[in-house]
């Protein structure tokens, strides 16, 4: 399940801010596990226990996906630095921006000829936040 939610860029957690087992605005995480729980026995089982409060380590909270999130994040950047290293031609694109909150972001990116199929690949890594946008401008 978290796969097919990285894969698809789509979001673990819904509009509730601590989503339960049974709310519509869990998300698509809890709301694949339901899903997954009504063709599969042990899972119901699971998440009924959690919803009655049975279990208490049950893996499915904020914290929880937030890890999940960063652990899939850094399995993926692993990836294509991999990729990347086989190539031959790659250049690497940087754009800072304020975010809503007025924090200066740089974004990172990473283009790269795939030789064997012949064909270019981009992919953003990530932000980091800037401290001061001055140093930046020198790289235009």
């Amino acid at each position: 399940m978290i796969q097919f939610l990285a894969e698809r860029s789509m979001a673990f957690r819904g509009s509730a801010n601590h989503a339960t087992i049974g709310d519509p605005k869990n998300g698509n995480l809890l709301g694949l596990e339901e899903l997954l729980a009504k063709f599969d026995p042990v899972m119901a089982e699971h998440l009924s226990k959690v919803s009655s409060n049975m279990i208490s380590d049950q893996y499915l909270s904020n914290t929880i996906q937030d890890e999940l999130i960063e652990l899939m994040g850094h399995k993926i950047v692993s990836e294509i630095v991999v990729n990347l290293q086989e190539e031959k031609y790659y250049s690497l694109i940087l754009d800072c921006t304020p975010d809503v909150s007025h924090q200066e972001q740089l974004t990172v990116i990473l283009r790269f000829v795939d030789i064997k199929k012949v064909v270019v690949k981009e992919h953003f890594v990530g932000f980091v936040n800037i401290l001061d946008s001055f140093f930046w401008c020198f790289l235009d």
